[in-house]
C-alpha cells in the first residue's frame, strides 16, 4: 500500500491519517521504515474503510453544480457546466467539463450527477479490464468475468467462481488505490478470506 511518510523530531509515536483519498503516515525519526510498513499492513482494513467512507461521503455531499468540486483519479477538479447539442463529460487539467443539452424541468444538479455517474462508469469499463488482465498475468491467476457497478459500501469483490466486481466510483480515487483494489480482489483467487494466509 502506498503512503506518504512524514518524519518529525517532535513526534513520539506513529500516526496514520487518511485525507482526500490519500494515506499519510507521521512518524518520529527513530522508528525504522520496516516497523512503519508493518504497522500500515496491520492497519490495512482500517485504512480501506476510511478511504471508502471518504469517497462515499464526497459523492453524497457534493451539490453537483457549476463550480463545485469532485475527485477524479485522485485529483480535485472543479465542475464546469455548459450547454451544447450533445451531453458529455470531459476531463481537463483542473476542470471536469459537463455539457448538458438544454434546460428542462429536471433539476440541473440531478442531470449533472447522472452524467458524472455515466462518465465514471465508462471510465471504469475502459480502465479496469486492462488492469485486471495485467495483474492477473503478473500474479499467475485467472478470472471468469468482470462486472462494474455502483456499490454503497464496498470497492470490489471476488466470487468463488472467479467473477470480479468493482465499484465504478473507484475512478474518483488515485491510481494506486485502483491498483490496490484490483490486486486485492485477484488475491482472493488464492484465498477466499482475509486470514493471515491471505
Amino acid at each position: 500500500m502506498q503512503y506518504q511518510l512524514i518524519r518529525s523530531a517532535r513526534r513520539k509515536s506513529v500516526a496514520i491519517q487518511v485525507r482526500e483519498q490519500r494515506v499519510v503516515v507521521r512518524a518520529p525519526f527513530f522508528v525504522c521504515e520496516k516497523a512503519i510498513e508493518s504497522l500500515v499492513a496491520k492497519k490495512r482494513q482500517w485504512i480501506e474503510q476510511h478511504l471508502k467512507l471518504q469517497m462515499s461521503n464526497q459523492q453524497r455531499h457534493c451539490d453537483f453544480t457549476h463550480g463545485s468540486q469532485i475527485m477524479v483519479r485522485g485529483e480535485l477538479k472543479t465542475i464546469q457546466v455548459t450547454y451544447g447539442s450533445k451531453q458529455s463529460v470531459n476531463d481537463s487539467t483542473s476542470f471536469l467539463k459537463v455539457v448538458l443539452v438544454n434546460k428542462t424541468s429536471t433539476s440541473e444538479s440531478a442531470r449533472i450527477k447522472k452524467q458524472l455517474e455515466k462518465y465514471f462508469r465508462t471510465e471504469a469499463n475502459n480502465t479496469l479490464p486492462l488492469k485486471v488482465a495485467l495483474f492477473a498475468q503478473l500474479m499467475s491467476t485467472e478470472y471468469t468475468e468482470i462486472r462494474v457497478r455502483k456499490y454503497s459500501a464496498r470497492w470490489g469483490s471476488c466470487s468463488s467462481n472467479g467473477v470480479l466486481s468493482f465499484n465504478y466510483l473507484l475512478m474518483m480515487a488515485p491510481e494506486w488505490v485502483v491498483d490496490y483494489v484490483v490486486i486485492h480482489e485477484l488475491s482472493h483467487r488464492f484465498h477466499m478470506n482475509h486470514s493471515p494466509d491471505f
